[in-house]
């Protein structure tokens, strides 16, 4: 799947016409997540080129986050693949994609022992509160992020292979309706700049935190 989204901070300019907007559709879930991301002592997955994210969500779900495109300035897209691990096993599709990422993966029964073996590292563990509305191929979320405040994400999902320039003006088009601008650093990169400096130093520069944001952390 690929996930094409933008983010902005919610001011109460753009709460007020977001919210004009979602009168209309009426909110489809209210939910509360953990993501608790990993790397290497070494920041590898962090410094690869595709900067690529492993984070487990609610103690279950491993995911990966990675981008589409190395060499764009925004990450408007991106690759997610999802592993259920509340068996207390690591599927084995799940020590391939960390094998496509770290060469020197080793492979391992449950995430306990991939921990282990492979000596990851908490990087950061970022809790929200989304309330989310859903609005024809549009994912609308508002979220309320625990000591970094609130934002708006619009996002569609596509399938991997096809043409995404259609949803990424279609999100864009969104956003410009409700006065945003659109971030380029996520919640995680944002997180490492108040909480973890020696990580946030092998953030590439193109998904740094932006001016804008600065005042408002």
């Amino acid at each position: 799947m690929i996930e094409v989204e933008v983010r902005s901070l919610l001011s109460p300019a753009i709460a007020a016409k977001l919210q004009e907007k979602l009168e209309r559709i009426g909110v489809s879930e209210i939910k509360a997540s953990q993501d608790v991301y990993y790397d290497t002592p070494q920041f590898d997955l962090l410094r690869h080129r595709q900067v690529v994210f492993a984070r487990l969500r609610e103690g279950r779900l491993l995911q990966f986050k990675f981008d589409e495109d190395s060499t764009s300035q925004e990450r408007i897209a991106c690759i997610e693949r999802e592993f259920d691990i509340s068996a207390k096993s690591l599927p084995e599709k799940a020590n391939h994609l960390f094998r496509v990422f770290l060469p020197t993966w080793h492979s391992a029964a449950t995430w306990e022992q991939v921990i282990a073996y492979n000596n990851l590292v908490e990087l950061a563990c970022i809790e929200k509160r989304r309330s989310v509305y859903i609005d024809g191929p549009l994912i609308i979320s508002i979220d309320q992020v625990e000591g970094l405040g609130g934002f708006v994400e619009i996002e569609r999902r596509c399938q991997e292979g096809i043409d995404i320039r259609e949803a990424e003006e279609h999100v864009h088009a969104f956003l410009a309706e409700i006065g945003g601008t659109s971030l380029k650093a996520g919640y995680f990169e944002i997180w490492l700049y108040k909480h973890n400096a020696v990580a946030y130093q092998f953030v590439p520069s193109r998904f740094h935190v932006e001016k804008e944001l600065l005042n408002f952390l």
